[in-house]
């Protein structure tokens, strides 16, 4: 099986834009989450994750994306205390500047494809944590090398990952090393040679 490629040096200068945004670069850490707010992407479990980590943490989070889900995400925001603290951005056409900004990025969802956000974050070098929410999230990250997977639907798994980022300067440097070295793995050219290998493979195999 060969994954879907995606193109580093746009998303390396996209990434470069300064992000039009307070919190960013202020002094608490500053989580971002990107897609469509939809039930797939469960959001509700991101936003009581946060409010968890907001208990022990100061922390602002950054949910890029639109969907049918937005005001009841936004009530829930409210409800749990940390509306003040979430920001809902809307679509972006360059989201690429907020994740490569945010101290973390977070992928919260009960089910995906493939999952290419998660590489996308990577090449910013934002550490990533997400849910184990199919193979492609284990294809992807290997826990605790290039990223930290949690139990799909899990609150506090989800929290106390965030919070061990937030406090661990160490884990976050070397998660974001070697995610942009994995990412590297997904990118077009690579990806392309591995076509390349396969056509290769099928016509001497029938020549």
């Amino acid at each position: 099986m060969i994954p879907n490629s995606v193109d580093l040096a746009r998303i390396e200068t996209l990434e470069a834009e300064r992000p039009e945004h307070p919190w960013l670069g202020g002094p608490r850490p500053v989580i971002a989450a990107v897609g469509r707010l939809t039930v797939a992407k469960n959001y509700p479990l991101l936003l009581r994750a946060f409010a968890d980590l907001r208990a022990s943490q100061p922390a602002g989070l950054l949910i890029v994306g639109e969907g049918k889900e937005r005001d009841r995400l936004r009530a829930l925001a409210e409800g749990l205390g940390v509306g003040d603290d979430v920001a809902f951005l809307g679509s972006q056409p360059n989201p690429f500047k907020f994740i490569g900004a945010a101290d973390v990025y977070v992928l919260s969802s009960d089910w995906e494809g493939f999952g290419n956000v998660l590489i996308e974050a990577m090449a910013c070098g934002t550490p990533v944590v997400s849910t184990r929410y199919g193979e492609g999230a284990e294809e992807i990250i290997t826990d605790g090398v290039n990223g930290i997977l949690v139990p799909r639907g899990e609150r506090r798994a989800l929290a106390n990952a965030m919070l061990r980022l937030m406090e661990d300067e160490g884990l976050r440097a070397r998660l974001s090393q070697n995610g942009r070295r994995r990412a590297l793995d997904f990118d077009n050219g690579a990806i392309t040679r591995r076509y390349e290998a396969v056509f290769r493979a099928t016509v001497e195999r029938r020549g």
